[in-house]
């Protein structure tokens, strides 16, 4: 059986610079006109079982299923860089749903958290930071103030994916704790493949 979700939020109201996914679905913007792109394909995983759908959008067009586990597995030997190389962002959507047959539509709550290495950083091992690599440029962690994200597939099969995010905000968690908001929107569709090793990781 094929499934379709629909996940919406509205908050407050109810690696290589040119190894990235292309134009993607958007770019977003700092203060300083630093910007880095993001959308793409993708890796997913839902486990009708528990009700949970993991999606991940990488920055990198070359990363695999097995990076993205690794990731999400908190394996700390993994250069972030093959995710979020400098000038893109990379796409983390996790969900709760109630599965539904083949032509029923559900709201369930959602989070999506994007990471962003922006400018001409590169990322190297450090003890200094708490994930062992640290980028040398402007590193962004946060997330979209709204958003409407549409999944179907799954079940074994691949997915496709539409995305509307804005009003993004978070932080430059190696430089400061203030909020850091940043300029633009991330709106598009595209896919992402079934990926066992999502399965395996800390989400599931």
């Amino acid at each position: 059986m094929r499934w379709a979700w629909l996940f919406s939020l509205c908050v407050g109201c109810a690696a290589a610079a040119d190894d990235s996914a292309g134009s993607g679905w958007g770019a977003l913007t700092t203060d300083a006109g630093d910007v880095a792109t993001a959308g793409g394909s993708g890796f997913a995983f839902d486990s009708p079982s528990n009700g949970q759908l993991a999606m991940f959008i990488p920055g990198a067009s070359s990363a695999t299923c097995s990076d993205v586990g690794r990731a999400l597995s908190n394996d700390r030997e993994l250069d972030p860089g093959v995710l979020t190389p400098s000038g893109t962002c990379s796409i983390f959507l996790y969900a709760a749903y109630t599965a539904p047959d083949a032509t029923t539509w559900f709201a369930a709550p959602a989070t999506v958290v994007l990471n962003c290495a922006f400018g001409d950083g590169a990322w190297s091992q450090s003890a200094d930071c708490d994930d062992g690599y640290c980028y040398s440029g402007h590193f962004w962690t946060g997330a979209p103030g709204t958003f409407d994200v549409t999944v179907s597939g799954g079940d074994g099969a691949d997915y496709a994916v539409d995305v509307d995010l804005s009003l993004f905000s978070g932080q430059f968690p190696y430089e400061s704790q203030d909020t850091a908001p940043l300029d633009g929107e991330v709106s598009g569709a595209g896919d992402a493949s079934w990926c066992p090793d999502i399965g395996e990781s800390a989400y599931f």
